[in-house]
This record gives structure tokens, C-alpha cells and sequence, in this order.
């Protein structure tokens, strides 16, 4: 059986958006407000309807992304919306969309693509790579002691969404280049993604509420969270931390005391926080922070030559990769990769004898610095000579663990 793959129209927009909420197993309220939302939230002519007649079986879509890599930031495409009907299974329909994805991005001149992966067995076979991990966290709020010799300054405000619309913003362009994984936000994706508040997505809690940390009045961090309350027999309430920014880590800790003694609350949990999160180090009990680690984002590189010399490096030396991508075969080959004293390098295809070898799907993983490059080879996904590994080791990884602060 065939299907037809293509950017499906303006009209076809509400039956689209049905079938992407319907491949999640959700329902679809499709009224007109919601449509029209929908609409503002994404990038339309970057959608992939697949056909069987007039039916749409399968969706995907990408966001035209600024994302930080170590030292610099790369055009990436952001794969989203990726569902295929449950009929409609094993029929080919997710790899030729993929293709068409692909295909279209490197187009683009985007030299990655990234994700997050509602199943962690499926996008490896599309060459992208776990590449950041993401800590689940939860703390007693009467367990949150600090150390003694950790220095809180700066205060603590609340803000209406009206004025955190205005402060926040600035504070993320500040920060978000220093965290490899993170993306430049536009200002349509804080209208119509980051500040929607829309009380089915709730999950039984408050709406967002926004507290600020400044110091001598300018603002330096911002934490958005909800309280889920349960006044029980006895007070029982939960703050469910959405997103921490900081201009550094003073500020981080500052807004981390503010939740953890907000009254009437008796824990603090946030699905998603960095591998390198300060707040345990800072606690007078480290292990009462519990934490639980998961893969975040994964990467996908279009183009090695220039996703390669567009990051920077920790060391300098010179190394041959030999890189197999078996769903994009064009780009597989040897690559030189020439990294000089101030971490800058260039990358070129190369005829000479490669000193490692590795899959598309690794090199994504390593990409972002986050995953040790020995970890991966000790479990045989990069073969050879030792001291390739051990330059490789040094010079991919980075001084601050990558992010991805939002799921998209």
C-alpha cells in the first residue's frame, strides 16, 4: 500500500491536530480556540501529514531552533509531533516521514536535529543519539536545610504573569547560550507556549506562579512552579517546580530556598533538572534530595563537517573519525578533526586511516559533551587505538553539563 507525505493544507489544519493528540492516546477537543492556538504554536509549513485516502495516519513536525553547543550555537531542527496511527503500524510510514524530515532540514542548512523520544527504542535506527540526561527530583521540605557556609543574598519576589512576561525573557537570553542543549526562545514561544497556562495541562495544581531573584533590583533568576494543594487532616501541600534560570549559581540556590520554605508545603519535586544540579552539594543532607536519571535530549548531526567545527573543544590535538550512518549513507566516511590551542577547530573529509570508529547515533551522544566518551567506548560503541580515545575523552567533554529545560 501506498501513502502520499506531504505539508498538509490550512484547512486540513483541525484534522491534523486531532490526529497528532489521538496518536498519544489522548482525546482531541478540537473547538475553534484551541485550532487557532494551535496554529500560533508551531511552525506550519514545517508539518508532514501521511495519507492513506483522505485520512491523515501520521504526523510530524520540527521548530526552526537556535541551539547552544559548547562554546557556540548551531541551527537545529526540532523534531516533534511524530505519531503514526495504531493501524497504521509497520507499514513504513515513520521512516519515510523521517527521510522527508531529514532531508528537508539539511536543506535548510541545519546541521542537527533534536528530540525527545516518548520511546527510547525507536530514533536510535535514525542515527540520533542519547545525548542529555535529565535528573527527576524531589526533596521534604523540612529536609532542605543548607550547609552552613552556603550564603543566600538577593531577595525573592513574586510577580503576576503580566510582569513576569516582561523580566524573564531578558534573564534566559543572558544564560541560555552557557548550557549546551538549551535554545534561544522567540517571542512567539513565550506567548504561545512557555506562558500558556491552560487548566487541562495543570494536572490537578494551581497555575503557574512566578518568583524572581534580583539583587540591588536587577533581576538575576526566575523559578515558574504550581502548588498542588491537599489540605488533608493537615497541611500536605506540593510545589511542583516547572523551570529554574539563573545568571549563575548564587542566584539558583536563592530561588531553591524560596520553594523549599514556602508555608503550608511539605515537599518540592521537578521532573526535570541538570546532570550537574548545585542544590545537593548545598544541602545539609545531600541524599534527601532524591534524585532519578533519565535521557532528555537526543541529537541527530546532518552535516559532521560543519556540526564539528561549529563547537568548540577542551584540548587541542588532531583526530580521524570514521563515521557509519546507515540511514543517511551519504554522510558516512572519515572525517579529520583539527582542534588548535584555543579549543576552535575545522573538520574535513579525509582518506586517511581512521583512529576511531563509531555510528551516527554515538557521535550525536558524545556531540554536546555530556556523555564521556570512555563510557561509550568501554561498552564497545567506539573502537580504537587507546590514545584516540583518551584525546577524544578530553577534548569532547565540557565544563557544564548539557540541558534541554523544556520538552517540545
Amino acid at each position: 500500500m501506498s501513502f502520499e507525505i506531504r505539508v498538509p493544507t490550512d484547512s486540513e489544519i483541525p484534522a491534523f491536530r486531532r490526529a497528532i493528540i489521538e496518536g498519544f492516546s489522548d482525546d482531541a477537543k478540537n473547538d475553534e480556540e484551541r485550532v487557532e492556538r494551535f496554529r500560533k504554536a508551531f511552525e506550519l509549513d514545517r508539518f508532514l501529514a501521511a495519507y492513506d485516502g483522505d485520512d491523515i495516519v501520521g504526523t510530524f513536525g520540527a521548530f526552526s531552533f537556535d541551539m547552544a553547543v559548547p562554546g557556540g550555537t548551531l541551527g537545529t531542527a526540532g523534531t516533534t509531533i511524530v505519531t503514526v496511527r495504531p493501524t497504521h503500524r509497520r507499514q513504513g510510514l515513520l521512516t519515510s516521514m523521517m527521510d522527508k524530515h531529514l532531508v528537508d532540514a539539511a536543506d535548510r542548512g541545519e546541521p542537527l536535529a533534536a528530540l525527545w523520544a516518548s520511546e527510547s527504542s525507536i530514533y536510535g535506527r535514525f542515527g540520533y543519539g542519547m545525548a542529555v540526561y535529565m535528573n527527576d527530583v524531589s526533596i521534604e521540605s523540612d529536609r532542605g536545610a543548607f550547609r552552613p557556609e552556603v550564603e543566600i543574598s538577593g531577595r525573592v519576589r513574586l510577580v503576576d504573569a503580566d510582569e513576569a512576561k516582561g523580566l524573564l525573557p531578558p534573564v534566559y537570553e543572558q544564560v541560555w547560550r552557557e548550557r549546551p542543549g538549551t535554545y534561544a526562545r522567540s517571542e512567539s514561544w513565550w506567548e504561545n507556549r512557555w506562558f500558556r497556562d491552560d487548566e487541562e495541562d495543570r494536572g490537578g495544581a494551581t497555575g503557574w506562579k512566578y518568583a524572581i531573584h534580583e539583587t540591588d533590583g536587577v533581576p538575576r533568576g526566575f523559578a515558574r512552579y504550581r502548588v498542588k494543594l491537599d489540605w488533608g487532616p493537615f497541611p500536605n501541600n506540593e510545589v511542583r517546580l516547572g523551570e529554574i534560570q539563573g545568571v549563575d549559581a548564587s542566584s539558583r540556590l536563592a530561588l531553591w530556598r524560596f520553594l523549599l520554605d514556602i508555608d503550608l508545603a511539605v515537599k518540592v519535586k521537578c521532573w526535570n533538572q541538570p546532570a550537574d544540579l548545585e542544590v545537593p552539594w548545598a544541602l545539609a543532607e545531600h541524599r534527601r534530595l532524591m534524585q532519578r536519571r533519565s535521557d532528555g535530549l537526543w541529537v541527530r548531526i546532518l552535516d559532521v563537517e560543519q556540526a564539528l567545527a561549529g563547537r568548540k573543544y577542551r584540548v587541542p590535538g588532531s583526530i580521524v573519525i570514521d563515521v557509519t550512518d546507515q540511514f543517511r549513507p551519504a554522510t558516512s566516511g572519515a572525517y579529520r578533526l583539527d582542534i588548535d590551542d584555543s579549543g576552535a577547530a575545522s573538520c574535513t573529509r579525509t582518506d586517511e586511516a581512521p583512529q576511531l570508529t563509531l555510528s551516527m547515533e554515538t557521535l550525536g551522544s558524545i556531540y554536546l559533551g555530556g556523555i564521556p566518551v570512555h563510557e561509550l567506548a568501554n561498552a564497545g560503541l567506539i573502537t580504537g587505538d587507546q590514545e584516540a580515545i583518551e584525546l577524544a575523552d578530553l577534548a569532547f567533554g565540557w565544563g557544564v553539563s548539557p540541558f534541554c529545560p523544556e520538552i517540545f
